[in-house]
């Protein structure tokens, strides 16, 4: 899916870092970083031309159907002026494409979407500390699963 998604909507391309990598690709943590500056300048400039950017924080798919930690390292996306951020929860995506499949396969897939939260106001709630920012991401997208889906944040108590 990652490559029909490349052709389609203009992705900009984004290193994983090691601990979450495929391992297919091996970059040195200095090309790592280099690579992920030139991501975020490149989401700004898209920003600032009133383009949205869709952000999967968990930074991959999840193998056991549920809510991963939001990785600390996405929330310098939300440093930029015009941030924010639209908590939006798939589920049964999953189905459609199988993480061990090769095709993709019919099913039904339910979005739900929250409320837009303006990032500088996660920021300052979070004393700009980009973990916990992300972490009252993840508990805002967690309100919006089912029980099952919520992994990490299942006890989604609202966090703004």
């Amino acid at each position: 899916e990652r490559r029909f998604s490349s052709l389609c909507f203009g992705n900009i391309k984004v290193p994983q870092s090691a601990d979450v990598s495929s391992g297919e690709a091996v970059l040195s943590s200095r090309e790592v970083a280099r690579a992920a500056r030139l991501a975020i300048e490149v989401a700004y400039q898209r920003l600032t031309m009133g383009d949205a950017i869709l952000l999967f924080a968990e930074g991959r798919r999840s193998r056991v159907r549920s809510l991963q930690p939001m990785l600390p390292g996405a929330g310098r996306y939300l440093e930029g002026p015009l941030a924010w951020v639209l908590p939006v929860a798939l589920t049964g995506s999953e189905n459609i494409f199988p993480i061990d499949g090769s095709r993709i396969c019919p099913g039904r897939v339910v979005m739900q979407i929250g409320e837009p939260i303006r990032a500088s106001v996660l920021l300052a709630r979070t004393g700009s500390d980009r973990k916990d920012a992300m972490d009252l991401v993840g508990k805002r997208i967690a309100e919006l699963l089912p029980e099952s889906y919520r992994g990490v944040y299942g006890t989604a108590a609202r966090g703004l």
